[in-house]
C-alpha cells in the first residue's frame, strides 16, 4: 500500500510537471500566433504601400511622356515666345550692389566660403584666419577697396568685384586686376 501511494503521489507529481509544461508550450504558441498575426499585418501594409507606390509611379511615367509629347508638338515659335518673354522678365529686373552682394554672398556660402559682406568687412574687423576660407569685404588696396578678398588661410587667393547687371564687365575685370596689383596683405593701404 506505501508503494501505491508512492506511485500515486510520483504520477501526481509527474502529471503537475507535464500540466505546466503543457501549460507554459500553450502561452508560448499563443504569443508566437499573435506575433505571426501581427507580421502578417505589417506585410499586408507594407504590400499594399509597394501596390500604392507601383500604381503612382506608373501614373507619373504616363504623365512624363504626355508632357514629352506636348513638348515636343508644341510650334518653335511657342519656344521662341516664351524664351523671349522670360529674357524680357530678366531684364526688367533691377539689382543694385547691395542686392548683387547678397547673391554673390550665397553663391560664395554654397562652396565653402565664409561670406558675409555686411559683417565678414575689413572695417569691422575682419581679418583672414588660418583653416579658414573666408571672403573678407571691403579690403583696403592701393587703388581703393576690393569689394571682396577671398583668402585661404592667411593667404589671398582672389578678388571679386560686384557689379549690378548692366555695368560693363570688361571694365571690372581691369578695376579687379588692379585691385590685386595693389594688394597689401596686411591690410595697410
Amino acid at each position: 500500500m506505501l508503494s501505491s501511494r508512492r506511485n500515486l503521489r510520483s504520477s501526481n507529481r509527474l502529471l503537475a510537471e507535464h500540466q505546466a509544461g503543457h501549460s507554459q508550450t500553450a502561452q508560448e504558441l499563443a504569443a508566437a500566433q499573435a506575433r505571426l498575426k501581427a507580421a502578417q499585418g505589417d506585410q499586408a501594409l507594407w504590400e499594399q504601400l509597394a501596390s500604392e507606390a507601383e500604381q503612382a509611379k506608373s501614373a507619373l511615367v504616363t504623365k512624363l511622356a504626355q508632357m514629352q509629347e506636348a513638348a515636343v508638338a508644341q510650334p518653335a515659335a511657342a519656344v521662341n515666345t516664351l524664351v523671349a518673354a522670360a529674357a524680357a522678365a530678366s531684364n526688367a529686373v533691377e539689382l543694385d550692389e547691395a542686392d548683387t552682394r547678397v547673391i554673390i554672398d550665397d553663391q560664395l556660402k554654397a562652396v565653402g566660403w565664409e561670406a558675409d559682406s555686411r559683417v565678414l568687412t575689413y572695417s569691422k574687423g575682419a581679418r583672414p584666419e588660418k583653416g579658414k576660407n573666408r571672403a573678407i569685404a571691403e579690403w583696403p588696396t592701393e587703388t581703393g577697396p576690393a569689394d571682396y578678398v577671398l583668402f585661404v588661410g592667411l593667404m589671398p587667393v582672389a578678388t571679386v568685384e560686384a557689379k549690378r547687371k548692366n555695368i560693363d564687365v570688361s571694365g571690372s575685370l581691369k578695376q579687379a586686376k588692379r585691385y590685386s596689383k595693389g594688394f597689401d596683405v596686411a591690410g595697410r593701404k
